[in-house]
């Protein structure tokens, strides 16, 4: 590679780098999965360990390099921004180098336009640096091909489970592709077993799979346009007699809209069947003018997306470091998180133990500065093998002889998230009423104690 190529790949990163992170920055709202998975992060900048400390439900690869900007820029929501924002502009220049300027931006805005950090995108990412190893070099980096499955199965289990076969298949040495899918794995292994964290870990991202299926599958527009996209690369694999790799690849990638069907599991799996959909579009063959047309079709959609955000919310910025976010879209929604720490403030110093049943936990805590620990993300499937049974016989013993505090979340708002149901109807049922106005419903034991 010569230095003018270099520069211009340079100039790519850094302009499609400023361009998602001053969008992510000042336009998209702020998004709940967002702040758990800056929660993650912050908790493993903080010294605690995953799984053994907090429950987390995924493999931790992702959160354990977020975290590192944690550590290097400080505790802003901000600084896994910047993680993100590096590996869109790396995939910018592997989008460029594979399909040139003018089907990158025409796929661009699908892949900023629902983005927030997440291991979802960073296991994207990881595909398409796949499917370039793959389209560029064949067989020549099938072990780096391997190993890169291998980081995706240590960042989301269920895609590296799947994304397993396509390996195996197109090995010429399966049992050496095995191995080298495994190292990250034994290497994450390792090191939760020193932690005393190995069998939290297999129970919350392997035990705790099939309930998470069980209680979160639903069906929407968005499973039916899903089916089309799996038989799309159906069709492709069969005509090209399974030649082209990279097709099996990204139709294993597609379990990552299982089981929630909504739009930003969806978009992530789109995108690299897009950019199968451009790779074979002849743009050559279009005259100038139908080009410049596409052109703006697609960015007057993600132009009037950004405006529509734009004047229907009101938006804060906020850099205080005391404060998790630096963005709040409805400034009703700092308000609400305010009220909330004002009630446990006022209650929860006077209790040995306080719980948080609802899905604002989070928010709450980290707005708070207050640790993060097992009880504070008590959804559907996140728990490990029949983890409601057990979190409601944990805090039955806790609070068997100490007082214990429940904050409870309006119960109405709870019908439509992922949150245990049978924990919060047993919270309800078995500890008495002290406050029931909003936003909190406090109940303890103090009566029993």
């Amino acid at each position: 590679m010569g230095n003018k190529e270099f520069f211009k790949l340079l100039i790519l990163f850094v302009v499609f780098f400023v361009i998602s992170f001053c969008y992510k920055i000042f336009f998209l709202p702020l998004n709940g999965d967002e702040i758990w998975c800056y929660g993650f992060s912050y908790n493993i900048a903080k010294g605690l360990v995953i799984y053994r400390d907090f429950n987390v439900m995924v493999t931790p690869l992702y959160f354990f390099l977020s975290s590192i900007f944690i550590h290097l820029f400080g505790n802003y929501l901000i600084s896994i921004h910047l993680f993100d924002c590096i590996l869109i502009g790396f995939l910018a220049i592997i989008l460029y180098k594979r399909l040139g300027l003018y089907k990158l931006l025409l796929l661009y805005p699908l892949v900023i336009i629902y983005y927030f950090p997440s291991y979802n995108y960073f296991s994207m990412f990881l595909l398409f640096v796949i499917i370039y190893l793959l389209d560029s070099h064949d067989n020549k980096y099938y072990d780096v091909v391997s190993f890169l499955v291998g980081l995706i199965f240590i960042s989301k289990q269920s895609i590296g489970i799947f994304l397993l076969i396509p390996v195996l298949f197109y090995s010429k040495n399966r049992l050496k592709s095995l191995f080298i899918y495994f190292i990250p794995f034994f290497l994450v292994s390792l090191y939760l077993f020193v932690q005393g964290a190995f069998f939290d870990f297999i129970n919350y991202c392997f035990l705790g799979m099939v309930d998470f299926g069980k209680s979160n599958l639903e069906f929407s527009i968005c499973f039916l346009l899903e089916v089309l996209l799996c038989l799309y690369l159906i069709i492709k694999l069969f005509r090209g007699r399974f030649r082209n790799k990279k097709y099996l690849f990204i139709l294993m990638f597609q379990i990552n809209s299982y089981p929630i069907f909504d739009l930003g599991h969806f978009v992530v799996c789109l995108i690299p069947v897009i950019y199968c959909v451009l790779e074979n579009f002849e743009v050559g063959k279009l005259r100038l003018y139908y080009r410049f047309l596409l052109m703006s079709v697609v960015w007057c959609i993600f132009v009037f997306y950004v405006l529509k955000i734009v004047f229907s919310l009101d938006y804060k910025v906020d850099f205080n470091q005391e404060k998790f976010w630096y963005l709040r879209n409805n400034s009703s929604g700092e308000i609400s998180i305010m009220k909330e720490s004002e009630v446990i403030k006022k209650y929860y110093l006077d209790y040995d133990y306080y719980f948080i049943i609802g899905v604002s936990s989070y928010a709450i805590k980290l707005y708070n500065n207050i640790p993060i620990g097992q009880y504070d993300l008590l959804s559907n499937g996140n728990l490990g093998y029949r983890g409601d049974v057990r979190v409601i016989k944990e805090i039955d013993n806790l609070c068997e002889k100490k007082s214990c505090v429940f904050f409870v979340e309006e119960q109405e708002f709870e019908k439509y998230s992922q949150f245990s149901e049978k924990i919060y109807d047993y919270v309800l049922s078995h500890y008495q009423k002290v406050v029931g106005n909003e936003p909190f419903f406090v109940y303890d034991n103090k009566k029993n104690t």
